[in-house]
């Protein structure tokens, strides 16, 4: 019998990880010179021309990243209005035929054996709670649309917090964690986790005290989904170390 209360918690980063590439590149283009016949001719313009001009600003260095998803996630939300869910759905279908072949059969067995998982990452919402949806998460934190001026997105310190408030408002804080992910981006939520199947570059691998790591980049989808069940059946062994006190509120999450 399986007892969920002892179960770990799978946590997945998006880009590089579950996805083959970046996903941010490919929506910025996707709003410059995507297909969106439903929008008509002026509103698909101005979408193009605002992307175009904040992308420039970036360029030229007049902007950091973080300006530009904000004025991005603004400037599709203002255009698209209420036509936004299927315009988005256009893009998660380019997004799910970059998904890593090894990624589809593990998330196969997750949904399968419906375990407890979250889809964690730095990518917008607008796109990422639609596509998380779609690969079978009820629980997606990503960068909110409606952020204010100078309220972080989800990345570092605060991908982290945002990940341990969603344990906590789940009852989930006292399980194990395993870690689905490429980028030292992640170091805070690496250090809360037991196990971290990396799917970085291996000169990259992090050295964290009292967390195995799993180089997962070569490993087929038989062999990576054999060691996560394998994981997952000792979760109750793994351990769970004292976790750091979330400093932001939980973004919602998408349920699916």
């Amino acid at each position: 019998m399986r007892q969920a209360d002892r179960e770990a918690v799978l946590v997945f980063d998006l880009d590089g990880t579950i996805l083959r590439v970046n996903s941010f590149p490919a929506w910025v283009l996707f709003l410059i010179a995507g297909r969106m016949p439903e929008l008509g001719m002026r509103r698909r313009l101005s979408l193009s021309l605002i992307s175009l001009a904040w992308l420039l600003r970036r360029k030229l260095r007049a902007a950091s990243h973080d300006d530009l998803l904000r004025a991005l996630q603004r400037g599709w939300r203002c255009t698209v209005g209420s036509q936004c869910a299927p315009l988005a759905q256009r893009f998660e279908n380019a997004m799910l035929a970059q998904m890593r072949p090894s990624m589809a059969t593990v998330l196969a067995w997750v949904r399968a054996e419906g375990m407890d998982a979250i889809l964690a990452t730095a990518a917008a919402a607008d796109y990422a709670e639609g596509l998380g949806t779609r690969l079978g998460f009820s629980h997606v934190v990503a960068t909110p649309t409606d952020r204010s001026i100078g309220a972080p997105g989800n990345v570092g310190v605060h991908k982290r917090d945002r990940v341990l408030a969603l344990l906590a408002a789940e009852g989930w804080r006292e399980r194990p964690m395993i870690l689905f992910t490429d980028h030292v981006d992640d170091l805070p939520l690496i250090r809360e986790s037991s196990v971290v199947y990396w799917f970085g570059a291996g000169a990259a691998l992090p050295t964290v005290a009292n967390v195995r790591f799993i180089p997962s980049l070569e490993l087929d989808g038989e062999a990576l989904s054999a060691m996560l069940q394998r994981d997952c059946s000792l979760a109750e062994e793994l351990g769970v170390s004292p976790r750091t006190p979330p400093e932001a509120p939980p973004l919602d999450s998408a349920k699916g």
